[in-house]
């Protein structure tokens, strides 16, 4: 008994002392004793991941599985301006490890198209008036600032002219103020029906039956010659059901909005010539805010 515990002491001191014996057995796919444990093998960060029935090492780069939050989407957060995503594991990963390969190539060029467009750091042709209603939640009021300041960015290249952007944000608990108030700052025909939703924002069963994440409105508005944005969502919600795609979406109309200068026409959107068709101009902002939406 006492020879087996001197010989464990004396591994031990080894294997401390020699950081590259310790290492040697964690290797990727070798088994390893406790979850979400991380051990470097070189310069390989690996981490205990259970897989069946077993546990095995499993090399940073390979790791795609994520976290769903309350209202089963994927579970995003700002920290410092920069995004990122709660993994399986319960950490919050700064970046996402797989490999471009793993993607349809088309979508690979189209995102970086997309992301590689000319960009005006100081956006220097639009101006936002942020209009956020006390009730709308804070961290999700600072994601939708930074998401549509980012996409203004790409957006200020393409004019020759400042161009005014009202971004509007409310919650259920703002029913007066959008009967009242709201018409005075963009014309209700012009918005009215899109903010139904609120109506099943009151409690987080209602609200998450609805995605858990709320929306939004927007477009141009040539006549007036301003552009809006108006974002819905629960008072009650928090960042863990954010959809990080929305605020792109929405700022990818007005763009739309700037270039046709306004959705309007002679002809309705059935008829062949008509400025817009729906899949168009739903398809396109999917594009641009699923490009924009997540880094």
């Amino acid at each position: 008994m006492k020879g087996t515990l001197a010989i464990s002491v004396i591994s031990a001191l080894v294997m401390s002392l020699n950081p590259t014996l310790a290492s040697a057995a964690s290797k990727p796919g070798s088994s390893c004793k406790q979850i979400n444990e991380s051990t470097n093998s070189g310069k390989t960060k690996l981490f205990c991941l259970k897989s069946g029935n077993a546990q095995i090492w499993v090399k940073q780069s390979d790791l795609t599985g994520y976290a769903f939050g309350p209202a089963y989407r994927l579970v995003y957060r700002y920290v410092g301006g920069k995004q990122e995503r709660l993994s399986a594991r319960n950490q919050w990963l700064k970046q996402d490890y797989r490999d471009e390969k793993s993607f349809n190539a088309i979508r690979v060029a189209a995102y970086n198209s997309i992301r590689n467009l000319k960009t005006d750091a100081s956006y220097e042709n639009i101006e936002f008036e942020f209009i956020t209603r006390p009730s709308y939640p804070k961290d999700l009021a600072n994601a939708i600032t930074l998401q549509s300041k980012e996409f203004a960015k790409r957006l200020s290249p393409l004019l020759d002219k400042k161009l005014v952007i009202k971004l509007v944000l409310v919650t259920e608990k703002d029913k007066k103020y959008i009967d009242t108030e709201l018409p005075k700052l963009i014309p209700k025909q012009d918005w009215q029906g899109a903010l139904d939703n609120i109506a099943f924002y009151d409690t987080i069963k209602k609200f998450y039956s609805r995605g858990g994440t709320g929306g939004g409105t927007a477009s141009y508005l040539p006549d007036q010659g301003f552009a809006y944005y108006i974002g819905h969502t629960s008072s009650l919600a928090k960042i863990n059901t954010y959809w990080p795609e929305i605020a792109p979406h929405e700022m990818a109309h007005v763009m739309q909005g700037v270039l046709a200068n306004g959705f309007g026409g002679e002809f309705g959107e059935g008829d062949p010539r008509a400025k817009w068709h729906g899949h168009l101009v739903e398809g396109s902002a999917n594009t641009f805010g699923m490009a924009f939406g997540f880094d």
